[in-house]
């Protein structure tokens, strides 16, 4: 048993799939009435995905796995 845990969190980092819950999607979309560019930066203790200016009715799209807490 000691092993398949290990295994599994492997196996899950490996192939880019969330070990316990289904990825959540995040699309941000620019409506702002004025037709200014919006400038956004996402980022987590994790990860940095930087910073992105949206024009008009631009997109950014991203995913991430929600943490996972497994008590032994």
């Amino acid at each position: 048993m000691l092993l398949v845990v290990p295994l599994v969190v492997c196996m899950s980092m490996m192939c880019n799939a969330c070990f316990i819950a289904d990825k959540v999607q995040v699309q941000i979309t620019n409506q702002l009435e004025n037709a200014e560019d919006l400038t956004l930066h996402c980022k987590s203790a994790d990860d940095d995905l930087g910073q992105h200016v949206l024009h008009k009715v631009g997109s950014y799209k991203f995913s991430f796995c929600p943490p996972n807490f497994i008590f032994v």
